[in-house]
């Protein structure tokens, strides 16, 4: 990441962008024609026209001259290496590596891959909170999705539960070595969300066999495996004093405009209480613990922490 001023940064969350037509080798012709001629298409592809989104723009030498200058404000497909992979600093073909084989837990695990939520696939809004009898919001992205304040709170609704679940039935216990990762999904809720199944463990562990057979409470297995990463315009300072520094680390959500334009900045800002190796651990080490295996040799190092 060449904003990061020499510093070791792994970003957990940094996106290569796709054109418009991605999906089209995959349609039959006649749906292909019906998909071009969709409202929804033909809006997208409207409002994604703009300047830098190809490849011959990309090699243009006025755009590249302002790369150092504009690294962090351009975005999606004007990002610098969004169709040139030279121009990205790494670059894993894990995607190519994922198509070609499906992993059990179990496979995972011997494989060191992690297992990773993303946002997505979460809980969405229900209609009703909308039907509120005040003036329309404007849209975050400035999309036709219409994503708000309100839509923002139940992002991590279901990966809460399902990680819950997850550890109560065990599954953490029985693949021990098994990383898990919630991407792009905040991390406000997770000092919260550690406690409060430590205190449903409590609550039922007379009754539930299950929790009785746990190797620690809920909160020390999150510690051990979990991974988060925070939104930048959350206290990751208070999220890794509260949660532990072994869980939370760094995203940027490069070049989607929800991590901002200064993410390392208000990243370095809120950390600014945390000890050093906490701060090391956010930036580079949860990163490397998390990705295992998967993790291509050239982009580790030794982790060597100093106790607080």
């Amino acid at each position: 990441m060449s904003y990061a001023q020499g510093r070791l940064i792994h970003d957990a969350d940094s996106h290569l962008m796709e054109l418009d037509d991605c999906l089209d080798p995959y349609f039959e012709k006649a749906l292909l024609a019906r998909f071009h001629a969709s409202p929804g298409y033909r809006t997208a592809l409207a409002r994604n026209l703009r300047p830098g989104r190809s490849r011959a723009a990309h090699v243009d030498p006025a755009f590249r001259a302002g790369v150092d200058a504009n690294l962090m404000l351009r975005k999606n497909y004007e990002a610098h290496g969004a169709f040139i992979p030279a121009d990205r600093p790494h670059a894993l073909d894990l995607m190519g590596f994922a198509s070609q084989l499906v992993f059990t837990t179990s496979q995972a695990q011997e494989a060191g891959i992690p297992v990773l939520f993303h946002v997505g696939g979460e809980d969405k809004l229900n209609p009703v909170y909308k039907h509120n009898g005040l003036p329309a919001v404007p849209d975050f992205h400035g999309g036709d999705d219409n994503f708000t304040s309100v839509s923002y709170m139940p992002i991590p609704s279901a990966v809460m539960q399902t990680l819950a679940t997850l550890i109560f039935d065990g599954v953490f216990d029985r693949f021990p070595r098994l990383k898990w990762g919630a991407i792009e999904l905040g991390a406000s809720w997770l000092p919260g969300w550690m406690r409060a199944m430590d205190s449903a463990a409590l609550a039922f562990m007379r009754n539930e066999t299950r929790l009785q057979k746990l190797s620690a409470k809920p909160s020390e297995l999150v510690q051990r495996q979990l991974r988060v990463t925070p939104y930048p315009h959350e206290d990751a300072g208070w999220i890794v004093a509260q949660a532990g520094p072994e869980v939370a680390l760094f995203s940027s959500d490069y070049p989607h405009v929800e991590g901002g334009r200064h993410p390392l900045k208000r990243f370095d800002e809120s950390l600014q209480g945390c000890a050093p190796d906490a701060v090391q651990r956010f930036y580079a080490d949860n990163f490397i613990d998390l990705m295992g295996s998967g993790l291509a040799p050239g982009l580790r190092r030794p982790v060597q922490l100093v106790a607080a």
